[in-house]
């Protein structure tokens, strides 16, 4: 019987004392005094009656409560041979589904553990070609690098290499620059010293006739006889005066 079973037919048990018997005290006994003789008798008296009715629903009550321990202690035997006999079945399956449970398991993890170690293959594979990939685009790289450091150096050789030509061609021009700036100069220096040449020819042709008038009367200063002088003073003047007269003729004969 399940104990659901039990609770629901909890209101058949029989403790000798029927429902009606406890409304037919309860109508009897309920709202007495014990104010008078009377009543007080009645009191005891029902008082007497219900305790004998509850000391009877006790012992009923223990009565049936061991029957009850009784029959759960059978109960409860005969639910452990059951439990044994039925292990002795469940033992062998749980450990045979256990078996298979751990070789599943197992399998899983072996199946976890290679795909783990395939994903680590293939992780460490990928990074090694990532890693040559690199290298080769490292390399790739610096050989570019070299090349172009290579073209830049040869280029700025022909640039230096041009340079020095356009300077060398520059100071080429320059110097011929020079060279004819120079000739230049001379050639304006000779055409001004001939014509500051001819210029004198002709300006001293032209003075000729003068020069030969001055030349001649400084020769005539000089041929005119100096007064005698009877003083010191004097004769030093007329010396003086002599050298003057005679330098002044020099003077008019270069002109």
């Amino acid at each position: 019987m399940d104990v659901m079973d039990v609770d629901q037919r909890s209101d058949l048990i029989d403790l000798g004392v029927a429902d009606d018997v406890v409304a037919g005290l309860r109508g009897r006994l309920t709202g007495l005094t014990a104010d008078t003789p009377t009543g007080y008798e009645q009191v005891r008296s029902g008082l007497a009656e219900v305790k004998k009715i509850r000391v009877d629903v006790e012992k009923s009550r223990k009565q049936l409560k061991q029957s009850a321990l009784d029959w759960g202690r059978k109960v409860d035997a005969e639910a452990k041979r059951v439990t044994a006999m039925l292990l002795e079945i469940e033992t062998p399956l749980k450990e045979e589904k256990k078996r298979i449970d751990d070789e599943r398991k197992r399998a899983a993890n072996e199946r976890i553990e290679a795909e783990r170690q395939r994903i680590a293959e293939e992780k460490a594979k990928a990074e090694a070609e990532e890693k040559a990939r690199q290298e080769a685009e490292r390399q790739k790289l610096e050989a570019e690098r070299k090349q172009l450091e290579a073209e830049r150096r040869e280029l700025q050789q022909k640039l230096e290499a041009e340079r020095k030509e356009l300077e060398a061609e520059r100071q080429k021009v320059d110097a011929e620059r020079r060279r004819i700036e120079t000739e230049r100069r001379e050639r304006e220096e000779a055409a001004r010293r001939e014509r500051e040449r001819i210029e004198a020819e002709r300006e001293a042709e032209q003075r000729r006739p003068d020069k030969e008038k001055l030349a001649a009367y400084g020769e005539r200063l000089v041929a005119v006889d100096a007064p005698t002088m009877s003083t010191d003073w004097g004769k030093r003047e007329v010396r003086k005066a002599t050298e003057i007269i005679r330098d002044l003729a020099n003077l008019l004969a270069a002109s």
